[in-house]
């Protein structure tokens, strides 16, 4: 038993040697930049979903294609997610269609609601609901009797700085908690 912690300790020590020796030169191999391929399946499925801002309100198969994508995605663990959305982020410089899909899916994701207005927004939505301090997070969804989620406004705009779709995660992660998931 001692011999076997000492050899765990041994690897570990060489470990991080190893790394210390590879960051030391300032470039990280290729090998240790690649992502995890759940991490790229799910980068990959929130960008093949349909870009919102060219979808009509009308257009009732295009909305369903978004909700069975969002869906899709929403049966993946909450970190994963989250990394994935941060290396979309980082790639893209988030443009606009990808823009759009993370703010449908954190909607998505999150039992967001309306509540008091407590600081910043994250991103310059044109439409988003803000009435008397509150604002509805939810928009442009709306949640059925039956607890379904249902996209239900269409696109109208977006105006000024680049959208937050990171922080805005993190904020409806801690402020809201997950929404269960469906199969």
């Amino acid at each position: 038993m001692k011999h076997e912690r000492e050899r765990l300790r041994n690897l570990a020590i060489i470990y991080i040697s190893l790394w210390i020796f590879i960051l030391s030169f300032g470039n990280t191999p290729s090998w240790a930049n690649k992502k995890p391929v759940k991490i790229e399946t799910i980068a990959k499925k929130i960008s093949v979903c349909p870009d919102w801002s060219e979808v009509k309100k009308d257009d009732t198969k295009a909305n369903a294609e978004i909700l069975n994508c969002l869906q899709a995605i929403s049966r993946y663990k909450t970190d994963e997610i989250r990394i994935a959305i941060v290396s979309l982020t980082r790639e893209t410089q988030t443009d606009l269609p990808t823009a759009c899909r993370i703010f449908l899916l954190n909607r998505y994701l999150f039992k967001v609601s309306k509540s008091k207005l407590e600081g910043e927004i994250f991103g310059g939505w044109a439409g988003v609901p803000i009435d008397k301090g509150e604002i509805d997070w939810l928009w442009p969804f709306r949640q059925t009797k039956a607890g379904d989620i249902e996209l239900i406004n269409e696109f109208e705009g977006y105006f000024g700085s680049q959208y937050q779709a990171v922080k805005e995660f993190d904020y409806f992660r801690k402020k809201f908690g997950r929404r269960l998931r469906r199969n």
